[in-house]
């Protein structure tokens, strides 16, 4: 019965995205429109999606509305100082003389402007290391120029051009204060990028300061206790025959909004004490006739586990859950003997309510389908958030 309960549970949470994710997550922000700027809420979405449209409302009852680059001059966040503006931009692998519209993460203003502009996965391609799903975009006087590093498959192999280096000789040889050795060293990095046109910014126009738009992600952190029941699920009754037992720790919820609010990572840290009993076969090292033992077992447990959340804005009171992943644990009986270290699949789902948080979790004691597993019903307190700088 305990079982098809929490199955009934893991399915009822299992159909909650439909609802929730029309919701998203809105922050303050405005919109830059016809030369007026209107303040409401802007869905903080990756800045991939952000790169492509956003939705916008004027208040958080409003029903939303989607704008492309082509319908707006700029949008931004209040809270973050994070502006974005419409630029054009140049896809080699789609055609070389294509000219794209997109929202991009302006960097640095000034006599020139950089952005910072993310690329969808399906125009990655082969063209685009794999460390880097980015490129660069300068704006000089009314043109856009795409800043990026390729990899070009050749008769030899795969061959690295850094072909940002020597677009930017080309474009920046008007200010002899820039060494060009300069230019061979510069890393396809914000930091690098950004000193280097406030660099040239000061050298063409130096009564008109430099302004660089930096902005620290912040990753959220939600913590706190855990404490929870747990029952033992032995389908062949060979090592178990029955088990429960109780378990108690502390719980660490990780999440990245400039990525993803809805994919966070969950750290745990908790004792279990479980009592089973098993069918012993000998005793004092002699056969016997089949008889039950009665034991004990200590567990030391780091549950690790990529999060699903479906309505992880900061003002929903109601954020369910599923999860999965790895539990590595520490484990030994009564006696401290048949000490072992293994590492459990597990999956879960839950909610937070609130500041409480309520799941349901399965660690699978082994690699088959058919093994033991560990059933755990918990319930947590969120202690205040805190903001971690990454």
């Amino acid at each position: 019965m305990k079982t098809r309960l929490l199955l009934v549970f893991t399915l009822f949470l299992s159909f909650q995205p439909k609802g929730y994710a029309q919701n998203g997550f809105y922050e303050p922000g405005y919109i830059l429109q016809a030369g007026d700027t209107l303040k409401g809420f802007v869905e903080r979405t990756d800045e991939t999606k952000l790169s492509l449209g956003i939705n916008f409302k004027p208040d958080q009852a409003a029903e939303m509305r989607h704008y492309s680059p082509d319908e707006l001059a700029g949008f931004g966040f209040i809270d973050k100082g994070l502006h974005f503006e419409p630029v054009y931009m140049t896809i080699r692998s789609i055609s070389p003389d294509s000219r794209i519209k997109r929202f991009a993460k302006k960097m640095v203003a000034g006599h020139t402007t950089l952005y910072r502009l993310q690329l969808p996965q399906q125009e990655l391609s082969q063209e685009y290391l794999k460390d880097n799903a980015h490129v660069y975009i300068l704006k000089k006087d009314t043109a856009f120029y795409t800043l990026a590093q390729y990899e070009v498959s050749t008769n030899n192999g795969v061959r690295f051009e850094k072909r940002y280096i020597g677009l930017l000789i080309y474009l920046l040889n008007d200010c002899p204060g820039i060494a060009s050795s300069s230019f061979k060293r510069l890393a396809f990095k914000d930091e690098a990028m950004a000193q280097l046109i406030t660099q040239y910014n000061a050298c063409k126009d130096p009564s008109t300061a430099s302004v660089e738009h930096t902005y620290k992600v912040k990753a959220e952190v939600k913590w706190g206790p855990e404490a929870g029941y747990t029952h033992v699920f032995a389908p062949d009754n060979i090592t178990f025959l029955d088990g429960r037992g109780f378990w108690g720790g502390v719980f660490w919820d990780i999440t990245k909004p400039d990525i993803s609010r809805k994919l966070s990572t969950r750290v745990g840290l908790n004792y279990l004490h479980l009592n089973y009993n098993y069918t012993a076969h000998s005793r004092d090292g002699y056969p016997a006739k089949p008889y039950t033992v009665a034991e004990q077992m200590h567990m030391l447990r780091l549950p690790l586990q990529v999060q699903y959340n479906f309505n992880n804005a900061p003002e929903k009171r109601l954020s369910p859950f599923l999860s999965f992943g790895l539990t590595p644990q520490f484990s030994a009986n009564s006696a401290l003997k048949d000490i072992d270290m293994v590492p459990f699949l597990n999956f879960g789902a839950g909610a937070y309510i609130q500041q409480y948080k309520v799941s349901v979790s399965v660690e699978n004691m082994g690699f088959g389908f058919k093994s033991d597993k560990i059933i755990s019903l918990g319930v947590g307190y969120v202690l205040k958030k805190r903001n971690k700088k990454h």
